[in-house]
């Protein structure tokens, strides 16, 4: 009732018996554009192979999905997808760029195939993967596991359970309220901090800085002096 679809079936894709007609099936939604639908009240949908599920959701651009299509259509979304191939399936997530998927409530990607899974995180750069609450990635191919985790750069891993951080190339941490900055840093013990290129932390609270250290479970302060064949410390 009260909607408004605006253009067709894609003109360039006339023989694909895949492709509807533009619609805008929700009451007070609106379609504009090919191929693209309003599935929900209230919703909008624009531009080419679209759809826009459940009530208050929006997308824009090429082959996006903003809301649910397996959710319950009377449910409020306020999903929104814009770029191309994009899909914006959880409740209040925010989708824009190219091949990024966010099914985690109040979830947020930006960039190119970004994957967020949980609620409340954000994902920014290209194939990150969150997949605990409240994680935030910034980069390229970073992986959060659980809770509150943060990395900033390229290929960094943080599985803590609650509130892990990686910063710059290829760390692994996987301590609660622990820290890897740096190149290739390995923190595996809780409230570690770890500085330098190769390092790894051996027991909690402890801080190392340097390169490739050489693991001592008894010092709190550590600095390495090594090599990648040869580790030790000052």
């Amino acid at each position: 009732e009260n909607s408004i679809a605006l253009g067709g079936k894609r003109y360039d894709k006339l023989d694909d018996s895949n492709r509807t007609a533009t619609s805008a099936e929700g009451n007070q939604s609106f379609a504009a554009g090919g191929s693209v639908h309003a599935h929900g009240d209230f919703s909008i949908a624009l531009g080419k192979d679209t759809n826009s599920y459940q009530r208050a959701s929006f997308t824009m651009g090429g082959g996006n999905i903003a809301g649910n299509p397996d959710g319950n259509s009377a449910d409020y979304s306020f999903a929104s997808a814009f770029g191309e191939n994009n899909k914006a399936l959880g409740r209040a997530s925010f989708v824009s760029g190219n091949n990024n998927e966010v099914s985690g409530n109040n979830g947020v990607a930006f960039g190119e195939s970004n994957i967020v899974r949980a609620s409340d995180s954000i994902s920014v750069g290209s194939d990150n993967i969150s997949d605990g609450n409240g994680n935030a990635l910034f980069g390229n191919r970073n992986v959060a596991k659980d809770r509150y985790g943060f990395a900033s750069g390229t290929q960094n891993t943080v599985s803590s359970a609650y509130e892990g951080t990686a910063l710059g190339l290829g760390h692994n941490v996987s301590g609660n309220y622990s820290l890897a900055a740096g190149v290739r840093n390995t923190v595996t013990n809780s409230a570690a901090s770890v500085f330098g290129i190769g390092n790894s932390s051996s027991s909690d609270n402890q801080t190392v800085v340097g390169r490739y250290n050489k693991d001592d479970n008894d010092a709190a302060f550590i600095i390495g002096n090594g090599f990648t064949d040869y580790k030790q410390n000052a």
